[in-house]
């Protein structure tokens, strides 16, 4: 509730007025009654009084890890490393293993430039192999092409984050892999269900472990400041959560801290904005970005059997796809444009990345895996 307590007592309430656009504060009546002088405190104290709590936390994580690295012995380990303070605890906990890991950090184009040198600087220092991965293709590019995402229509989540990952479990660990995941129950609801082990559908080559799942936010401060471990600096700035900064999950007090500490950043999105509330005629366009309401936008999904046939190309890994109603080509070029660059040259669209290439022509579409020779 962003109540700020200090020696034990609530003095005062942060919040941010989605209304007014800025910051309120709000003392406690009970506090404003007789102001006390504050003892203060110190982090060495707090750390010793909390240490047999944090060394019970460290013990039980370390033997959830070295028990399920075992049942996984056959599987490559990786660590789950976002920059944010819940993946650098889990990566130190792994570490204390002493097993070769890999640190895997999905750099999804929408990053602070903050975290991305933190997480590379974090690496050199812990002597981590880091596995850096990138989309093919630039967030804000796709916002051009596809409308900016919302929270009815999250397509940033599969482009920027499922698709690249499956692309290096594929390339680098093909029989699959065991990822230790920095996820806590109490971030969110949905979190709150999660089991300590589970997969995820979306990339089901990876299994993924939790040790830090049932701890709190404040577990995690602690632990940080007991074992003296770096952080990333955007925390001094206010942030929660420091991840994928254009998300609109994100609320508008989030989005004010980015216009803040980064308004370069809040310039480029609300460009994009602007320029999409044009092109579908909203009223009242600035209205529409400052209020946050881009973030609940949607689009009818009209759902429909668009291909009739399929078959292998003559050649190695191309297939043919023939639709039955040309004017559904239309709705397939634009979802198409998520896997590269389009071009067109005459009649034909070609999209194409790094890994595939992808011609229409008329009512028909060729796909074709690009391998290296």
């Amino acid at each position: 509730m962003g109540e700020v307590v200090i020696d034990g007592r609530k003095v005062f309430r942060l919040s941010y007025d989605e209304k007014a656009q800025n910051w309120r504060v709000r003392f406690f009546k009970d506090f404003l009654n007789g102001v006390p002088s504050f003892r203060g405190s110190n982090v060495k104290d707090m750390i010793k009084a909390n240490e047999e709590i944090l060394k019970g936390k460290e013990k039980e994580a370390i033997r959830f890890l070295r028990k399920t690295i075992k049942k996984f012995a056959h599987l490559p380990l990786a660590v789950s490393f976002s920059g944010g303070k819940d993946s650098i605890v889990t990566l130190a906990l792994t570490r204390l293993i002493k097993r070769r890991i890999d640190a895997i950090f999905l750099n999804t184009t929408i990053e602070f430039d903050e975290t991305v040198k933190y997480v590379r600087d974090m690496a050199r220092l812990w002597k981590v192999n880091l596995v850096e991965v990138k989309p093919p293709q630039d967030f804000f590019h796709l916002c051009r092409e596809l409308g900016p995402p919302s929270t009815k229509m999250k397509w940033c989540c599969k482009t920027q984050k499922f698709s690249p990952q499956n692309q290096l479990i594929n390339d680098r660990y093909p029989k699959g892999v065991l990822v230790i995941s920095g996820i806590r129950k109490k971030e969110s609801n949905i979190r709150s269900r999660f089991k300590r082990i589970q997969r995820n559908k979306m990339i089901p080559k990876q299994i993924l472990a939790f040790p830090i799942l049932n701890w709190s936010s404040l577990d995690v401060w602690l632990y940080l400041l007991w074992k003296n471990i770096p952080y990333n600096n955007m925390y001094n700035h206010g942030f929660a959560r420091i991840g994928c900064w254009a998300c609109p999950e994100k609320s508008l007090r989030d989005f004010k801290l980015v216009e803040t500490v980064r308004p370069d950043l809040m310039k480029r999105l609300r460009r994009i904005l602007r320029n999409y509330a044009k092109q579908i005629q909203i009223q009242n366009p600035e209205t529409w970005i400052r209020s946050g309401k881009w973030r609940f936008r949607k689009t009818k999904w009209i759902k429909t059997v668009v291909c009739t046939s399929s078959q292998l190309c003559s050649l190695d890994n191309q297939m043919i796809y023939t639709f039955a109603n040309f004017s559904n080509m239309n709705r397939v070029k634009e979802f198409m444009k998520i896997f590269g660059r389009t071009t067109k040259i005459g009649l034909m669209t070609k999209i194409t990345n790094s890994n595939i290439e992808i011609t229409i022509i008329g009512s028909k579409m060729r796909t074709k895996i690009v391998t290296d020779v």
